[in-house]
């Protein structure tokens, strides 16, 4: 009997170092897996990051064209709205100058 309680002593023993063993197994596996979940998220935060800015990069690019695209747009106007101004000042002066030829052709007629 002495000899049946120490063997079953004995396996008590030896499933508690398994047990523990086990476990040790267990925690070791779960905190290389939790590591290796926090790198994959580190990863993942820093490639959203990246993608992130190369988008905001691309819109403030697209804002910086579309603003020198206005201002251009603009300064044409301008420039072809003067020119068109010079033309009509230049047309209107010769249709002047041609009435007042006609006057004077006609005055000198006159006499």
């Amino acid at each position: 009997a002495f000899g049946r309680a120490m063997r079953r002593a004995l396996l008590a023993k030896m499933n508690r170092a398994a047990t523990m063993i086990q476990m040790m197994c267990i925690r070791a596996r779960t905190n290389v897996m939790s590591r290796s979940r926090g790198s994959k998220l580190k990863l993942a935060l820093m490639l959203q990051r990246i993608y992130r800015s190369r988008v905001a990069g691309g819109t403030i690019l697209q804002m910086r064209k579309e603003a020198v695209e206005r201002i251009s747009a603009i300064v044409l106007q301008r420039v072809y709205r003067g020119h068109k101004g010079r033309k009509r000042l230049s047309l209107k002066r010769e249709f002047i100058k041609t009435i007042a030829d006609a006057k004077h052709a006609v005055s000198l007629h006159a006499l």
